[in-house]
């Protein structure tokens, strides 16, 4: 019996140095948390889904996609409009000035023109009742009207004493990116100097000078009738027929108004390296020249230039 007692209390006193230990392991715990709150603090983690700091940085993000998707659409809008403004103020035009024409409607030099009734056509082209007196009383400026059949282009030139107001007015003088197709301010007043060039923007919609990139191809320039374009002016029409279609730097050559016999074989070879494809059509220093030129995509230093002889 005396054992059994012994054996009981060794067992109580193993059970009282249990808790003991237990009662002391959780004092340790409770301090050593204390220290890595503290630790915890000074790492400053992230901000978790859900705190303040993640819902003002979510709102910030929305407000400024919101703010430029704001502005991207006004953007939009705003170049839509002009676009719409534009192709109006140009189709309201020719409502105006094709009517009755003052001048028969007749190639100048034409052979075949007798001097009685006037052609209503030249070959598959159907002439336009062209109104010079009407074109000048809207704008001054105004020299003449420039016809594309092949990319369906019909707009007036107009020539003042700078190259950079018609590049964002129109003909009734409306601020706008559209512009006016113009000739160059060094050039006279019509279209009888040696080289005589008219810039125009090459507008997204196909407006202006939009279309005329098509003559970058060949097949497309040798198709039907399309290497012929004409220009109504207060004498009649002139036709002209492309002899080029160039990639050029900005400042080449090409945009000599006038030239001396060296300068113009210069030309010609400038021509002949930057041709897009032989078209042919031969050319001499005493032709009339029509250079079209506009703007090539995502290159400012570049031009595309269409150049045309006058016929007859």
């Amino acid at each position: 019996m005396e054992e059994n007692f012994n054996s009981i209390d060794v067992e109580q006193e193993d059970e009282d140095i249990i808790e003991i230990n237990l009662e002391e392991e959780l004092d340790e715990q409770e301090q050593i948390k204390p220290i890595e709150e503290s630790i915890d603090d000074n790492n400053e983690p992230a901000p978790k889904k859900g705190s303040l700091i993640f819902k003002i940085l979510r709102y910030a993000i929305i407000a400024i996609a919101s703010i430029v998707l704001c502005v991207s659409v006004v953007n939009i809008y705003k170049i839509s409009h002009e676009y719409s403004v534009s192709d109006k103020e140009y189709d309201d035009i020719q409502d105006d000035i094709f009517v009755s024409p003052t001048v028969p409607n007749f190639i100048i030099g034409d052979s075949s023109y007798d001097g009685s009734e006037a052609p209503t056509a030249d070959g598959g082209y159907k002439f336009l009742n062209y109104d010079h007196n009407r074109l000048v009383a809207i704008n001054a400026d105004a020299i003449g009207y420039i016809s594309l059949p092949a990319i369906s282009t019909n707009l007036p030139v107009v020539h003042t004493d700078n190259n950079s107001y018609y590049l964002d007015h129109t003909i009734n003088g409306t601020k706008n990116a559209a512009g006016c197709l113009f000739s160059d301010s060094r050039n006279t007043h019509g279209f009888d100097d040696p080289n005589t060039i008219i810039y125009g923007h090459s507008m997204k919609n196909g407006a202006m000078f939009g279309m005329l990139n098509r003559y970058m191809r060949e097949d497309f320039y040798k198709t039907g009738n399309n290497k012929y374009f004409y220009i109504y002016t207060k004498e009649g029409i002139y036709k002209y027929e492309i002899f080029a279609a160039c990639i050029v730097p900005d400042n080449s050559l090409v945009y000599y108004t006038s030239y001396t016999e060296l300068t113009f074989k210069t030309i010609q070879g400038v021509i002949e390296k930057y041709a897009l494809y032989d078209t042919g059509v031969t050319y001499d220093i005493s032709d009339k020249i029509l250079t079209l030129s506009t703007c090539v995509d995502n290159d400012d230093s570049k031009r595309l230039v269409v150049c045309a002889k006058r016929m007859n």
